[in-house]
Formats: structure tokens, C-alpha cells, sequence
């Protein structure tokens, strides 16, 4: 072990690259930033003049037979040039907002995960660069032990512990306000709807999924990326039912026979999806505010047509990202009960139970089983009475 690690070379080199890679994402976005790269730009095609302009030149001969001639700049004004490019780099970068002295950033990073193949947690290096040495409070629902033989055994009691773990987090989210979370794993559809919906939404979300690749984690980028083609169709059967199913096809096409199956009562179909369903087709915080947004807007429309009685069935295919910004958009109070289905493939129904998202109760009464004949139970499924999140 090093005796004064101080001294250590390769961590005063890390920290300094870190730091120059902090001060260029601070600065790249802003007006001086991108002078700061025109100007150095200029400043290295000017000193690379001497072997660029024979080889130029060379060609234009070769191609039109004559020289082509070029003005005589001296390589010092290739140098001012970089110069005063660093300039506006440093002036940028000492001008941005930076935090308080003596603070770190705090950083909840809630792992979840309910089946047997547990993922690894989410490594510091994967954090985006503005997160770089944050204050990490790692925070794991791990449901994996009620996950038996490929099949969650005890629904129930598995929201149970996500509802307890919630309580916890609420409280460590009460004494630091300025936290961010970043939610990640690999859990249930309906678990993780339960999870966005019960998350409060005045924290900032960051959300990674999983490479299969390398087992590593992603982060949701930030830009756009590309048109997925997505959207919703509302079937012309069932008009006259009060219950709708909500398909929603990203990973898999979600069958209608599959609904039937389970529902076993008429009902209207809506129908949200990409052109092409696909695993991974998800990359971007746009295309999750995409299909999110279509979904709050569904959901609201779907509140001003039916009764009171009314339930809203939700069967999805899709990535843990989505899933969880879906679930932050279900109303506690406004919109009628939400039943968000799991699927496997080892039973039958293929979709054997649901959670109440929005439901009131114990964590118990939440789940709503399927029996194998195909209609649910829903006895116990009521309108919400529920007032405020979990966390």
C-alpha cells in the first residue's frame, strides 16, 4: 500500500483528466465553448499549413495541370489562435455554476431486482460525468427469494417488502431534499409500475438499463434518438364495455388473443406501440417522454369517458425504464384502478396475476389473481381512495 497516497501518480492523473473532462461538459453547450473550439480548430489548420499545402497542391496539379498557390501565413498565428481558444475554454469553465464549496452531490441508487438472475450493482464509473464522486447511498429491493422456479411464488408478499423498503426511502429522501435517484434492475412489470407510481416525482430520476452484453449498465441518454414510429389504436369493438385493455408493444408485440384469455368479458382495446418491436429499442429520455406522455393523455381521456366502476388492464412488453416512467404517470386519486398484468410463459393464463396500482389497502389486496378458466377476481377492486405516494 502506497504510505501517502497523495503522491500516487496514476490518481493525480486520474483526478486531472476527470476534472478537464468536468470543465468541457460545462462549457461545450455555451457560446464560448464553441468559439473556444472554432478558434483552436483554426489554430491547428494553420500550423499544419506546411504539409498540408503541398499535399493540396500536389493533387490540384495532378488533377488540373497547373499549381495551385497558397498565401504565406506564419504557424505564430496558429498559435495565438490556440491560445486564445484555451482562453475562452478557461473563462467559460471558471464561469460556470459549479457547487458549493466543501459539497458533494447525494446519490440514491435504488437496485431492484425479483428474479433469481440478480444483477451486479450499478458501479461509479457508470454515473454520468456531472455525478462523477457523488455521496452513493445504494438502496436494494430485492425480491429474488420469493422468485421460485421461474415463477414469483408470493406476489403479495413481495409488494409487501417493495411497500416497507418505501417507507425507508421516504424518510432518508425527507433528510436530504437535494438527492438524486437513479433507479435501475431487473423486476416484474408490475413491480416496477408499482415502483414509479409510489416514487415521489419531486426528486430527480435517472434511469440505466441493463447491457446483456457485457452485464453492465446503461444510462438512458439524454438526446433524442431515433423515431420509433409510435402509436396508439383504439379498436372499434367493445364500445359498449366500461373496461379497457391497454396493449403496449416495444420489446414484444403484445397478442390480443393473450387479453382475451384473461379478461374474458367484453371490453375496448387501445393499442400503444412501435413500428417495430424490438428489445433495446429504447434509448432515450425523448422516446420515453414520447410514449409516456401518450400514455398520461390515454389515461386522462379514458377518466372523462367511463364510470366510476371502471378498470383500466395494462399488459406491457417492454424495458424497465419505460415501465417505471409509466407507472409515475397513474393518478393515486384521479384515475379509475389500474391493473398492470404479469406475464410468463411457464403458465396458464400466460398472464396469471396483476397489481392494483393505484389501489388502497394491504399490500396483499393489491394483487389480483387470474384463474386458469380466464376472468380475474375482482371482487376487491375498487375505485382508489388513496391520498398521497409512498415516497
Amino acid at each position: 500500500m502506497n504510505p501517502n497516497p497523495r503522491l500516487s501518480p496514476p490518481i493525480r492523473q486520474d483526478r486531472f483528466f476527470l476534472e478537464v473532462l468536468r470543465v468541457w461538459a460545462r462549457s461545450r453547450g455555451t457560446a464560448r465553448g464553441r468559439m473556444s473550439l472554432l478558434l483552436v480548430a483554426a489554430g491547428i489548420g494553420t500550423i499544419s499549413q506546411g504539409w498540408v499545402k503541398p499535399v493540396v497542391s500536389a493533387a490540384w496539379e495532378a488533377a488540373f495541370g497547373k499549381p495551385v498557390h497558397f498565401p504565406d501565413v506564419s504557424p505564430l498565428w496558429g498559435v495565438l489562435l490556440i491560445v486564445l481558444g484555451l482562453g475562452f475554454f478557461i473563462r467559460t469553465a471558471s464561469s460556470a455554476p459549479r457547487p458549493a464549496s466543501g459539497t458533494r452531490r447525494t446519490v440514491v441508487a435504488v437496485h431492484h431486482q425479483s428474479m433469481e438472475a440478480l444483477t451486479r450493482p450499478l458501479l461509479p464509473s457508470a454515473l454520468p460525468l456531472e455525478l462523477a464522486g457523488a455521496d452513493i447511498h445504494p438502496f436494494d429491493i430485492n425480491q429474488g427469494s420469493f422468485y421460485v422456479g421461474g415463477i414469483l411464488t408470493t406476489p403479495g408478499a413481495a409488494v409487501r417488502l417493495q411497500m416497507d423498503l418505501a417507507t425507508r426511502l421516504r424518510a432518508f429522501l425527507d433528510s436530504r431534499p437535494n438527492a438524486e435517484i437513479v433507479y435501475y434492475g431487473k423486476a416484474h412489470v408490475p413491480l416496477v409500475f408499482l415502483a414509479g407510481h409510489t416514487l415521489s416525482t419531486g426528486a430527480p430520476i435517472r434511469l440505466f438499463e441493463l447491457d446483456r452484453q457485457s452485464g453492465d449498465w446503461r444510462a438512458i441518454d439524454q438526446g433524442d434518438g431515433e423515431d420509433l414510429g409510435f402509436r396508439v389504436a383504439r379498436a372499434a369493438s367493445g364500445d359498449g364495455a366500461s373496461d379497457v385493455a391497454v396493449r403496449i408493444s416495444v420489446s414484444y408485440h403484445v397478442h390480443a388473443a393473450d387479453v382475451r384469455e384473461v379478461l374474458g368479458r367484453p371490453y375496448r382495446d387501445v393499442h400503444l406501440s412501435i413500428a417495430d418491436p424490438r428489445v433495446d429499442a429504447i434509448r432515450t429520455k425523448h422516446q420515453i417522454e414520447t410514449m409516456t406522455r401518450a400514455f398520461r393523455q390515454l389515461l386522462d381521456q379514458l377518466h372523462g369517458e367511463q364510470p366510476g366502476t371502471a378498470r383500466i388492464h395494462v399488459f406491457y412488453s417492454g424495458p424497465m425504464s419505460l415501465a417505471f416512467s409509466l407507472g409515475r404517470q397513474i393518478s393515486p386519486t384521479i384515475h379509475s384502478p389500474v391493473l398492470v398484468y404479469n406475464f410468463t410463459a411457464k403458465t396458464i393464463p400466460k398472464y396469471g396475476w396483476a397489481v392494483h396500482i393505484n389501489g388502497d389497502g394491504s399490500p396483499e389486496s393489491m394483487i389480483v389473481p387470474v384463474s386458469a378458466a380466464g376472468g380475474e377476481d375482482l371482487t376487491d377492486v375498487r375505485p382508489t381512495q388513496r391520498t398521497e405516494r409512498v415516497f
